[in-house]
């Protein structure tokens, strides 16, 4: 995972000193949150436009409810599983208002790196064929390393969802991609 860890003390400091109430930690806390949430919300929504919308209701979700974390611990847990569900919840009601309109974000391409490129874009492309539901999973687990019971917990799912959209999606991803991947 990138940014703050989940035992950073920095961290763990911040979020300590905005339950408290104070105004500049909490400032603080929203900024280095939306940097935590965007890349959750980036690769459950595959647009640049709609995680950053994700981040800012997420972030009004962090104030409204930061009383509702027992510690600082857990608020990077807390944090991703709120980014997570909103985003899902914003994917699902663009896809309710909109007959699925397919918005592709260009990827640049060097000369030097065009392969490199074009892998990315088919990895991308492939992503978005897959539900924000099983995009959402695959990603927790395979690009932000948490575990199956990690999963599990942070969106309230039962340990064989997570596992049969995890299978789900990584089936999903090897078709289209035609690649094996690791299990």
């Amino acid at each position: 995972m990138d940014g703050a860890r989940y035992d950073d003390p920095a961290l763990l400091e911040l979020v300590e000193r905005a339950m408290r109430g104070e105004q500049n930690a909490i400032s603080d806390l929203i900024r280095t949150s939306a940097r935590l949430a965007y890349p959750v919300a980036y690769g459950i929504l595959q647009n640049r436009h709609d995680a950053e919308d994700a981040v800012s209701e997420a972030m009004y979700k962090v104030i409204k409810n930061l009383h509702r974390v027992e510690t600082s611990a857990a608020y990077r847990g807390w944090l991703t599983t709120l980014t997570s569900r909103t985003a899902i919840d914003l994917s699902r009601r663009r896809a309710r208002r909109q007959a699925r309109e397919e918005v592709h974000e260009h990827v640049p391409e060097t000369q030097a790196h065009d392969t490199d490129a074009s892998d990315r874009l088919a990895l991308r492309e492939a992503l978005a064929e897959l539900t924000p539901e099983h995009r959402a999973v695959l990603l927790l687990r395979e690009r932000d390393g948490y575990d199956y019971k990690e999963i599990s917990v942070m969106l309230q799912l039962p340990l064989g969802t997570v596992k049969s959209r995890l299978a789900y999606a990584r089936k999903a991803l090897e078709k289209q991609l035609e690649i094996p991947l690791n299990e």
